[in-house]
C-alpha cells in the first residue's frame, strides 16, 4: 500500500510542478510528504451527519473540497431548492419519497471552455443590463410622457 501511494503521491507532485512550472528537485519532498500526510490522515469511513442543515453541510463541504466561501451560498440555495421539490413532488402521493443519491459535480473546463463560459457570462450580464435599462426607460416615459412637439424634435 506505502509502495503504491508513494508511486501515486509523485505523479501527483509531478504533474503539480509541471502545472505551475515549480522547479521540481526544490519542491517534488515537500509536496509529495503532504499529500502523503493528507492521504494518511484522511478518515477511511464518512462521518455520520448530524443534522440536516444545508447551510452547514455546504460549509463542509466547501472547507473539505478546498472550496472558497462564495459557493457555500450556492449549493445550499441548490440543496433547498431541490428539498422544496421533492416536498412539493410528493406531497400529496402516499409512495414513499425515493432516496436521491447526491454527489457534488464540479466541471474540469479547458482554457476554450473557460473563456466560452465567461463569454457567455458577460453577454448574459450585457442582455441583463439593457433589458434593465431599457424598462427603466420605458417607466420614465410612463411617469413623463412627451409632448407631440418633443417628439417631432426627436425625429
Amino acid at each position: 500500500m506505502t509502495a503504491m501511494l508513494e508511486n501515486s503521491s509523485q505523479k501527483q507532485v509531478l504533474v503539480l510542478c509541471d502545472d505551475l512550472e515549480l522547479n521540481t528537485s526544490t519542491f517534488i519532498p515537500a509536496i509529495a510528504m503532504s499529500i502523503r500526510q493528507q492521504i494518511e490522515g484522511y478518515p477511511s469511513e464518512p462521518p455520520a451527519i448530524i443534522e440536516n442543515n444545508p447551510e452547514q453541510f455546504a460549509m463542509k463541504l466547501c472547507s473539505e473540497l478546498g472550496l472558497g466561501g462564495e459557493f457555500v451560498t450556492g449549493i445550499a440555495y441548490s440543496i433547498r431548492g431541490q428539498l422544496s421539490w421533492h416536498q412539493r413532488t410528493y406531497a400529496f402521493s402516499e409512495a414513499p419519497l425515493p432516496l436521491v443519491e447526491w454527489a457534488p459535480h464540479m466541471e474540469t473546463l479547458t482554457n476554450a471552455e473557460m473563456e466560452k463560459k465567461i463569454r457567455d457570462q458577460d453577454r448574459n450580464t450585457h442582455v441583463s443590463l439593457s433589458r434593465a435599462v431599457n424598462r427603466l426607460i420605458r417607466a420614465d416615459e410612463a411617469m413623463y410622457p412627451s409632448t407631440p412637439e418633443k417628439r417631432r424634435k426627436k425625429i
